[in-house]
């Protein structure tokens, strides 16, 4: 099973144009809130909840282009016709990809999909916690998937493109085992936290990262400065 829902992964990333990665985690490792639990709970009832099942956490890449176009530097605000753009406009591009590729996966498996993270949150939302019940978190079922180390940002970081991808998960009602992989993780690495304010020794960073979404200035809910300096420190070990 792992080799055919691997196989039809990368058919579909090439079918995009895009690269990806995919690992597999069993459900009952995961760590959620007690309300993220239950919103999963509430999705996969369909399923026979006392048989196996396994979260397929897949991720679609930035490309060189898109992940230049963001600042390498501090930047209050953006707009929607400066280059900055190109990175936010992939955003929305990506989470279609994803909702495609995760849709057709669902399909062929016989599984449940959870959607990439939808654009127009932050707007909908006043505190950070809002936000666990309205949709699962990707985050958590691609770190128990392999797919990368949760860094210093909160980001998924993964060895072959950063913290430069987008998630999206699907629910299969198979058991699928999937050797870890080890990863060196941030060690002593600081670079998203010198240049983001809202990172630098703030236990809770997210409150002041949704009110910057709110007001960036972009076409979608992105800022990705934080994810350029990763990716660019990433890509020279």
């Amino acid at each position: 099973m792992k080799e055919k829902i691997e196989k039809e992964f990368q058919k579909l990333c090439r079918l995009e144009k895009r690269k990806g990665i995919i690992g597999f985690a069993s459900l009952d490792k995961i760590k959620l809130l007690p309300v993220q639990k239950s919103y999963l709970e509430r999705k996969l009832a369909p399923f026979d909840l006392d048989k196996p099942i396994t979260a397929v956490s897949i991720g679609v890449f930035y490309t060189l282009e898109e992940i230049n176009s963001i600042p390498d530097c501090w930047v209050a605000k953006g707009t929607k016709s400066g280059s900055w753009n190109n990175y936010a406009q992939a955003c929305g591009e990506i989470n279609r990809i994803l909702n495609r590729i995760s849709q057709a996966l669902a399909e062929k498996f016989g599984g449940i999909r959870e959607q990439a993270t939808v654009e127009g949150y932050t707007q909908k939302v006043t505190k950070v916690e809002e936000y666990f019940d309205l949709c699962i978190s990707h985050r958590a079922f691609a770190e128990e998937a392999g797919l990368g180390w949760r860094g210093k940002s909160g980001l998924i970081i993964s060895p072959e493109n950063g913290p430069a991808l987008r998630l999206s998960t699907i629910f299969v009602p198979h058991e699928v085992k999937s050797a870890r992989r080890n990863f060196q993780g941030c060690g002593d690495c600081q670079v998203c936290m010198q240049v983001c304010p809202f990172l630098k020794g703030k236990k809770d960073y997210r409150q002041g990262c949704l009110s910057r979404l709110k007001n960036i200035g972009l076409e979608n809910e992105v800022c990705g400065i934080c994810i350029r300096v990763c990716w660019e420190k990433v890509k020279k070990r």
